[in-house]
C-alpha cells in the first residue's frame, strides 16, 4: 500500500518515483510484468499478489499438474505460452504501426487529394465523415506550375491566428488546379492521420473533436 496516496507513481522527480516499493511494483505490473515469474508457493492461486494481477488483466490461471515428488516449499513458476506477449514485442509492433502510418501520411500529402473550399465547405464535420482517406490510392500530384505572386497585406501569423484574420489573395491571383493551400490542406491531412488510429473510432463525438483541436 502506498503511503503517499499514489502520488509517487506519477511523480516527475526520480527520487520521488522510486521511494515507494508499492508504486514501483504497480508500474511493473502496468507495463506487462509476468505474474508467474514471481517466486511463490507451488500453487500460484494461493498468492494474493498474483491473484490481484490476474484479476486486473482479466486472465485465468493455467492448469498445473501436481507432482508427487515435489518437496520444495518454494518454486519458480515460468510464464506459459498463453500469457501476454513480452512488452518489447508490443513496443516494436506499435513502432512499426507508427512508421507505417507516417509513410501513408506523407503519401497522402503528395497525392492528388486536394480538398478545396471551391467545391464544398470544409469544416470539422466534413473531415470526420467516413474512414481515413490514408488508405485510398489517389495517385501522386504532379508538380504544380508556379502561380502568380500571392499579393496580400503582410500580417504576423500570430496576429492572424489571434484575431482570426483570413488569408485572402490579392487581385489577379489565379492558382492552378493542382495548387495546394497548405495552411488548410495540411490540417485536413493531419485529421486523416488521426482517423487512422485504431482507438479514434471508439471515441464519442465530443472526444473526437477535442482530439482534433489538440493536434491541430
Amino acid at each position: 500500500m502506498c503511503r503517499y496516496e499514489g502520488k509517487c507513481k506519477v511523480a516527475i522527480n526520480k527520487e520521488d518515483r522510486v521511494r515507494c516499493r508499492a508504486c514501483r511494483f504497480d508500474r511493473c505490473v502496468d507495463v506487462g510484468m509476468n505474474p508467474f515469474a514471481i517466486t511463490s508457493v507451488p500453487v500460484p492461486a494461493a498468492n494474493t499478489i498474483i491473484c490481484a494481477i490476474m484479476r486486473k488483466r482479466g486472465l485465468k490461471f493455467p492448469e498445473i499438474k501436481e507432482e508427487e515428488d515435489d518437496e520444495d516449499e518454494y518454486v519458480k513458476i515460468f510464464i506459459p505460452s498463453t500469457v501476454l506477449k513480452p512488452v518489447e514485442e508490443q513496443i516494436n509492433r506499435i513502432i512499426d504501426e507508427m512508421i507505417f502510418l507516417d509513410r501513408a501520411h506523407q503519401k497522402l500529402r503528395r497525392s492528388k487529394f486536394n480538398p478545396s473550399t471551391r467545391e464544398h465547405p470544409i469544416n470539422v464535420d466534413w473531415c470526420l465523415r467516413g474512414p481515413s482517406r490514408m488508405g485510398v490510392e489517389y495517385g501522386e500530384m504532379p508538380i504544380p506550375e508556379i502561380p502568380p505572386p500571392f499579393h496580400s497585406d503582410f500580417v504576423l501569423i500570430e496576429i492572424r491566428i489571434r484575431d482570426g484574420i483570413p488569408f485572402r489573395p490579392g487581385k489577379g491571383f489565379k492558382p492552378t488546379p493542382n495548387y495546394k493551400w497548405w495552411l488548410m490542406v495540411d490540417l485536413v491531412y493531419t485529421i486523416e492521420w488521426l482517423k487512422a488510429l485504431s482507438f479514434f473510432h471508439e471515441l464519442g463525438g465530443r472526444e473526437k473533436v477535442r482530439s482534433i483541436f489538440l493536434i491541430t
